[in-house]
């Protein structure tokens, strides 16, 4: 966490209170939370699943995302940002909902060059407009592969340090 980041311990659930947040934020993810009848996944804003985990987790309004985090998985934050929104995709755009919903101020030097190389890799797609460029995911399925290593990896760190919480 960053200096300013803070989760208050007397507000720290138990660890039987957090299994069961746990369990149930998982369970409504998986259960198609956010899916449309047809099986198909349904536009949503980083919004509206941020404020779901944060209430599972029981987090604070004073909580805040570490920066340095943010910034080394860039290219997954770009893909799920892009792939939540039907337009607008451009970056102005998703530095502000990388600020917005992850309490990073990133530069355009470090998004513009991001953007750009995915879509010269095939993962996006961008399109010229007027006065910006606006993208698309062109690949989905690799899109979806790294989006879900990368939560892969952080899933298994968390239980990793969160099991290892009972040892002190």
């Amino acid at each position: 966490m960053t200096e300013g980041s803070s989760i208050s311990l007397s507000s720290t659930p138990t660890r039987p209170e957090m299994d069961e947040r746990l369990t149930r934020l998982f369970g409504e993810l998986e259960t198609g939370r956010g899916r449309t009848h047809d099986d198909e996944p349904a536009e949503q804003s980083a919004e509206v699943l941020l404020d779901a985990v944060f209430e599972a987790l029981s987090l604070d309004s004073e909580f805040e995302f570490d920066e340095t985090l943010v910034k080394a998985n860039l290219d997954e934050f770009l893909v799920a940002l892009i792939a939540m929104r039907s337009h607008n995709a451009n970056g102005k755009t998703l530095m502000a909902d990388l600020a917005d919903q992850f309490d990073s101020e990133l530069s355009p030097g470090s998004v513009y060059p991001k953007l750009h190389e995915m879509n010269a890799e095939g993962m996006l797609e961008m399109f010229e407009l007027v006065r910006s460029k606006e993208y698309r995911i062109e690949d989905p399925e690799r899109a979806a592969s790294m989006t879900v290593a990368a939560a892969q990896q952080h899933l298994a760190l968390g239980a990793f340090l969160y099991a290892a919480a009972d040892e002190f």
